[in-house]
């Protein structure tokens, strides 16, 4: 709901700046006592903003830092790790989590998928009612003999334990476009 006072967005960055500078070239010219007011607020305004971003961590950067982790876990090869950011519903390509973190785990410790990273994320869609956020994210590695990225989709469930995981996953095929592709793990 207000997730904007702990994301550290540029705009409200942007505002409290405008607001100083102004502030600080009416001191300047006026040398009066209230501009000068107005410029220490907006200090501590930027700083009690800067300081609640860095303090309190949003849904949307939980979902972020867990694919982060994932990638991560994938590039360490550490299967348990990656696997607790992934609900016990998660379905890919038609095929169980079981199956996936077998065959995901045969392909990282055979060496075929290398320098995993997680790029432009994005919200797409959060319901907190419903508990779920979709988001919109870049896949860049190695798999195989190709080096690239792909745009990808993910549906994150937030779970009885108050965890986001990972339940629905799309990937598009290289170069993006709108044509789903199942990655075979």
């Amino acid at each position: 709901m207000f997730d904007f006072l702990f994301e550290g967005r540029a705009g409200v960055y942007v505002v409290l700046a405008l607001a100083g500078i102004i502030a600080l070239l009416l001191w300047w010219q006026k040398r009066q006592r209230k501009p000068l007011v107005v410029l220490i607020v907006t200090l501590v305004l930027a700083g009690l903003y800067t300081l609640l971003h860095f303090l309190v961590e949003t849904d949307t950067e939980k979902v972020d830092r867990t694919l982060r982790e994932m990638a991560q876990a994938m590039d360490t090869k550490d299967m348990d790790r990656l696997f607790s950011h992934v609900s016990r519903d998660f379905t890919y390509g038609g095929k169980s989590r079981e199956e996936i973190r077998r065959r995901l785990s045969d392909r990282l410790h055979g060496g075929d998928v290398k320098g995993v990273a997680i790029r432009d994320f994005r919200v797409l869609e959060f319901d907190r009612e419903k508990k779920l956020l979709r988001v919109e994210f870049a896949a860049r590695g190695q798999y195989l003999d190709w080096h690239g990225q792909m745009r990808c989709q993910g549906e994150f469930i937030r779970e009885n334990d108050g965890q986001w995981r990972l339940k629905k996953l799309i990937t598009y095929r290289p170069p993006v476009n709108s044509e789903e592709f199942v990655f075979e793990p």
